[in-house]
């Protein structure tokens, strides 16, 4: 009898060890975050820029509906809200539980009144208030002048060239020698852009896509430029 209850008691220590609970990895630390975001900006000024890990996508009304909300993978990411005139603003997506994110800012404007009181009392009637006045733009002043090029310092420029882009998909982030220029619209199509004779850099880029980077050349005709962005 006594060796019934022993052989009973370690099949049932064998029985327990085969049913161990093992508990999975934590997947709550900063390097396991697999989630996708949508951002909406509700930013007063509305022309704000956003960056996004100091990179310039675009102003904040283009994504101030849910349908253009900003698709983010991932927490880790800095995003910054500025404009000339006012302070920055630093956004922690980790601050927000939710994947579906609305952020209501309302930028302060920099404070010079203390730095006017500071000039009057050294000189209260020699002060006067200063204006600034933005100046108009001569008739070519619209077509982007490029860089000079020693080797081709011959040639003479007479008027800009119409350049037509097509960029996929809709939304990419376009920049113009290094300088961010505009969103690509639904159609993708972009007439509007008007260059003088030369050679310039062009970059696309959007978040979850390849960055596209060429170098294009404008002569005296119009170009169409196509641009596709592959995903990641």
């Amino acid at each position: 009898m006594k060796k019934v209850k022993l052989s009973a008691l370690a099949l049932a220590v064998l029985f327990l060890g085969a049913c161990t609970i093992h508990v999975p990895f934590d997947t709550s630390g900063p390097g396991y975050d697999f989630q996708s975001y949508r951002i909406v900006f509700q930013v007063d000024p509305d022309d704000a820029m956003i960056l996004v890990d100091g990179r310039l996508i675009g102003e904040a009304y283009e994504f101030s509906m849910p349908e253009s909300a900003l698709r983010l993978a991932g927490r880790r990411h800095e995003i910054i809200i500025k404009r000339d005139g006012y302070y920055e603003e630093l956004v922690n997506l980790r601050d927000y539980n939710s994947s579906r994110i609305t952020l209501r800012r309302r930028l302060r404007p920099l404070d010079s009144r203390a730095e006017m009181r500071e000039l009057a009392e050294v000189a209260p009637a020699e002060q006067p208030v200063a204006r600034t006045v933005e100046p108009k733009p001569l008739p070519e002043e619209d077509a982007l002048q490029p860089q000079p090029d020693p080797a081709e310092s011959e040639v003479v420029t007479t008027s800009a060239v119409d350049v037509s882009l097509n960029v996929q998909p809709a939304e990419a982030a376009i920049y113009l020698e290094s300088r961010f220029w505009g969103i690509a619209p639904q159609s993708g199509k972009i007439d509007t852009l008007r260059l003088m004779p030369g050679k310039y850099t062009i970059e696309v880029a959007k978040p979850g896509y390849a960055p596209h980077k060429q170098v294009i050349e404008v002569k005296d005709q119009p170009i169409e430029v196509n641009i596709s962005l592959k995903k990641q």
